[in-house]
């Protein structure tokens, strides 16, 4: 019989329920999972205005105004955590169920989240992770319109490490990424990506490197702009931790990317990003990341790449022994080559959480986004609040 419950009246139940005893030998554990979130979103479909709004969305009346939707997620599944000498395995599944208050037509979906990952050591100096996803949510709006926008996401990936000694290490590693919509099929994509490289390590100076990627993008479905496509790029790598409060990732290198049937597509330059996270206490923690990268462009025929510029900054105060609360900010400008259109996207809010054991997360998050454009019809205004528990028991 299906559940009627409010989904606050869920989380409050779990919020409350003592943890259950792990099954499993000593170091062994599976345990079972359930989730639950309730959402607020004021413009899904990142409308510019009233006046994008058409009469009609998933057969319901509109009154050509935006409107906003309140929808929920139900979750279950299992976590597994198995150990055996050098050797480990975790997974994660879990299937769910969203609903919406509006347009549940072409919003209303089943979803789940599949994941195993192995953590392997061969010897005293090989070791590395073999892992798998998949996932099904809805895909974000910011681009796409008003439709059916569910998106299963794939992930394969290998990775292994060799100590040549003391000082150096050589990694190579393989990752398969398929995204696939279930509409609006130009956007599939499938990418194999293959990586290799050399670092040194010790010190402040903790891992400075050469890093080499080759990738493979196909598109299932293609069309005279949107072509298969190949890329190559070469970056230098370090991490450095200059004090027990401070550690810096950086990373800067060249790309170039070129398309099989549309060459006028065609790509290169420099990406960098750095990385820092400051703990300037025991209880707080701030991170900050700047970068410029090049994307394959969502604008069409029009232009060949999306050059991005960003600023991500987040703070986390545990003020309570299992409570805890920070801001968040994403800057971004995307300007698109061959095109006049110049996005400033602003994201910005505060989350609080509440871990009343370990293995149970209660969340509440408000959010605020935006994006200004030199394009009017692209501006959107948009705030969002969610309240998500996850317990494992």
């Amino acid at each position: 019989m299906a559940c009627s419950c409010h989904p606050f009246v869920l989380i409050t139940v779990l919020s409350v329920l003592p943890p259950a005893t792990a099954l499993g030998g000593e170091g062994d554990f599976f345990r079972p999972l359930v989730s639950a979130a309730y959402y607020h979103d004021s413009n899904i479909f990142r409308f510019t205005g009233d006046g994008e709004v058409p009469s009609m969305i998933g057969g319901e009346v509109t009154g050509n105004r935006i409107q906003s939707v309140n929808y929920y997620i139900l979750g279950a599944g299992f976590l597994l955590d198995w150990r055996q000498s050098r050797q480990r395995i975790q997974t994660r599944a879990q299937a769910s169920t969203a609903k919406f208050s509006r347009y549940s037509a072409i919003l209303d979906y089943e979803g789940h989240d599949l994941n195993a990952r192995w953590d392997w050591q061969l010897g005293n100096r090989w070791r590395g992770q073999l892992g798998a996803d998949r996932t099904k949510t809805l895909g974000s709006y910011d681009n796409v319109g008003v439709g059916t926008n569910t998106r299963t996401l794939s992930r394969y990936n290998l990775r292994a490490v060799r100590d040549l000694h003391t000082d150096w290490q050589a990694e190579a590693g393989y990752n398969r990424y398929s995204s696939k919509y279930s509409s609006g099929n130009s956007r599939d994509v499938d990418v194999d990506a293959f990586s290799l490289g050399i670092f040194r390590l010790g010190g402040t100076m903790q891992r400075m490197g050469l890093e080499l990627r080759l990738s493979d993008v196909q598109r299932p479905n293609k069309t005279g702009t949107l072509s298969d496509a190949s890329e190559w790029g070469l970056f230098g790598v370090a991490t450095w931790q200059p004090s027990g409060k401070t550690r810096l990732r950086g990373r800067l290198g060249y790309i170039n990317r070129t398309y099989d049937t549309a060459g006028a597509r065609d790509f290169s330059g420099l990406e960098a990003r750095l990385d820092a996270d400051w703990a300037p206490t025991g209880k707080s923690l701030v991170n900050v990341a700047a970068y410029r990268e090049l994307n394959e462009s969502e604008l069409g025929a029009s232009n060949n790449h999306a050059e991005v510029t960003g600023l991500d900054l987040n703070g986390q105060w545990q003020f309570l022994p299992k409570t805890s609360i920070g801001p968040f900010l994403r800057l971004e400008n995307r300007s698109y080559d061959g095109t006049s259109v110049d996005d400033d996207y602003l994201s910005y809010g505060l989350r609080a959480s509440y871990q009343p054991w370990p293995g149970g997360d209660i969340a509440l998050t408000v959010q605020r986004a935006t994006r200004d454009s030199s394009a009017p019809d692209r501006e959107f205004r948009a705030t969002a609040i969610s309240l998500t528990a996850a317990m494992a028991f």
